[in-house]
C-alpha cells in the first residue's frame, strides 16, 4: 500500500514539474499581458455586405512597359534635410490634415512630420526604456478625429499617442500582438495579427483580422488561419491599406480584396484571375512549414499575391509574385475606366527606360487625392549620373522639377517622394 502511495505521489510530482516547467517557459513570452483582461467571448465574424465583386483577368504573358506610356503626371517632392530630421528608410506614409507623416521604423526609429511642400516641422522620437518610451516602432496609425499619431510597440503591447507637434499625450495598453492597425473611429481599431502568437488568448489565436473596442473588448474576429500553416512566414508589410478615406484588406495568398467600413463591416470588392494562381485545395491538405511551402510553390510554378494593393479614383496598382520560370515580381496596373489590365514583367528589359530598370520610378506606399506616393532614394538616383547623361541613357523626357532636383541632389539627402498618376492605357 505504501509503495502504491509513493508511486502515485511520484507521478503527481512529475506532472507538477512539467506543468511548472511549461509555465516558466510560457511566462516570459506573455509577461507583457500579466494582469491585463481582454474581453473576447462574444466576438463574431465581421458582418458581410453583399456587393458586386469586380473581376479582373490578368494577362498570362507579361511585357515591358516604358515610363512614357504608363505615367501621367509626375511630381518629385524633396523632403527637407537637416540634422533634426535625418530619415534612414521610409516604411509608411500617412496623411493628417495638411501634414505628411513619414515613418522610419528601424533606422532612426522616428516619425517625422512635414508640410505638403516638404518642409520639416516636428519629430517623434521616444525610443528607450523610460516610462513613456517605446522599445520599437511596430507600426503607426492616425486618429483623424482627435488629430493624433499613434505608435504601436509590439514588444510592450502599448499604444503611444502624440499630437501633430510630436508631443507625448498618453499610453494605452492592449492585450494582443499585431502587425498593422487602423483607427476605424474614435473608439474602434482594426487589427491585423497575421502569424503573431496570441496563445494567451486561445479563442483568438488563429484569427488574422480583429476589431477592438477601446474598452479592451474584441467584438469581431475573422479570416481564420489553419493551425497547420501557422509557420508559413510569407506575408507583406501592407495587407491593410488606405486610399483616401477607403480601407482595404488584401489577405496574403488570396485573390480577393475586401473593403472594410467604419462600422466594422466588410465586403469583397475586387477579385483577380490568373491561370497559375495557387489553388484553394493547396491549403486544405498539407501540414507544412515555411520551407516546405516555398519549395512546393516553386515546384508547381504557382503565382500568388502577398498584399500591396493601392487604388486611386481611376487606377489600381498591385503586385503578383511569379515562381515560373524564375522567381520575380510583376507589377499589375488596372485602368478602372476601361477595365484594361497590364501585367508588367520585371525580367523583360529590352531598353533602359523599362519601368523596372529606371531608378526614377517607385511602387506606391500611399494614395491621396488620386495620386500615388512612392519613395526614391538619392543614392539610387545619383547612379544615373548627370542630367545630360541621364537623358541620353534613358531616352526619357524628364519634368522640370526633376531637372532642378538633380542640380541640388546630394548623397546624404532625405528620400524624395514621387507623386504620380497613371495614363488611360
Amino acid at each position: 500500500m505504501n509503495s502504491l502511495i509513493r508511486f502515485i505521489l511520484f507521478l503527481l510530482s512529475i506532472g507538477l514539474f512539467y506543468s511548472c516547467y511549461s509555465k516558466k517557459k510560457l511566462d516570459p513570452h506573455n509577461k507583457q499581458f500579466e494582469g491585463f483582461e481582454l474581453i473576447s467571448k462574444n466576438a463574431t465574424e465581421l458582418k458581410r455586405i453583399n456587393s458586386n465583386v469586380k473581376v479582373y483577368s490578368i494577362p498570362d504573358s507579361a511585357k515591358p512597359i516604358f515610363l512614357d506610356s504608363l505615367l501621367g503626371t509626375i511630381k518629385y517632392l524633396k523632403l527637407e534635410t537637416n540634422p533634426n530630421c535625418l530619415i534612414g528608410k521610409i516604411d509608411k506614409i500617412l496623411f493628417l490634415k495638411d501634414r505628411l507623416i513619414i515613418v522610419d521604423k528601424e533606422v532612426s526609429k522616428s516619425v517625422f512630420i512635414f508640410d505638403t511642400t516638404g518642409r520639416f516641422l516636428h519629430k517623434i522620437y521616444a525610443y528607450g526604456k523610460g516610462i513613456n518610451e517605446y522599445s520599437t516602432i511596430s507600426n503607426v496609425a492616425i486618429d483623424i478625429n482627435d488629430k493624433t499619431i499613434i505608435v504601436f510597440d509590439n514588444k510592450l503591447s502599448k499604444l503611444f499617442y502624440f499630437d501633430l507637434k510630436g508631443a507625448f499625450l498618453k499610453i494605452e495598453k492592449v492585450g494582443l500582438r499585431f502587425r498593422d492597425f487602423v483607427k476605424l473611429d474614435s473608439n474602434t481599431f482594426l487589427l491585423f495579427t497575421q502569424n503573431l502568437q496570441n496563445d494567451h488568448e486561445p479563442s483568438l489565436e488563429y484569427y488574422s483580422l480583429m476589431v477592438l473596442k477601446n474598452n479592451n473588448e474584441i467584438i469581431n474576429k475573422d479570416f481564420y488561419i489553419n493551425p497547420l500553416h501557422e509557420n508559413i512566414e510569407l506575408f507583406a508589410k501592407d495587407h491593410i491599406t488606405t486610399s483616401d478615406s477607403n480601407i482595404f484588406f488584401f489577405p496574403r495568398l488570396s485573390d480577393t480584396v475586401y473593403q472594410i467600413y467604419k462600422d466594422g463591416s466588410m465586403s469583397p470588392v475586387y477579385s483577380f484571375q490568373y491561370k497559375n494562381f495557387i489553388p484553394r485545395e493547396f491549403f486544405e491538405v498539407e501540414d507544412m512549414n515555411d520551407k516546405i511551402f516555398r519549395n512546393k510553390i516553386k515546384e508547381k510554378g504557382y503565382s500568388y499575391f502577398l498584399g500591396h494593393f493601392y487604388e486611386s479614383n481611376s487606377h489600381i496598382i498591385t503586385t503578383l509574385n511569379v515562381e515560373r520560370p524564375d522567381k520575380r515580381t510583376n507589377i499589375i496596373c488596372i485602368n478602372k475606366n476601361n477595365n484594361a489590365v497590364l501585367n508588367i514583367s520585371e525580367t523583360a528589359r529590352p531598353t533602359k527606360n523599362n519601368i523596372f530598370s529606371f531608378p526614377g520610378y517607385s511602387l506606391p506606399l500611399a494614395v491621396k487625392d488620386n495620386n500615388f506616393f512612392g519613395v526614391l532614394y538619392p543614392t539610387n538616383l545619383l547612379q544615373l549620373g548627370s542630367y545630360e547623361e541621364m537623358t541620353k541613357k534613358y531616352k526619357f523626357k524628364f519634368t522640370e522639377d526633376m531637372q532642378e532636383l538633380f542640380v541640388s541632389l546630394k548623397k546624404n539627402d532625405n528620400p524624395i517622394l514621387m507623386i504620380y498618376t497613371l495614363q488611360n492605357f
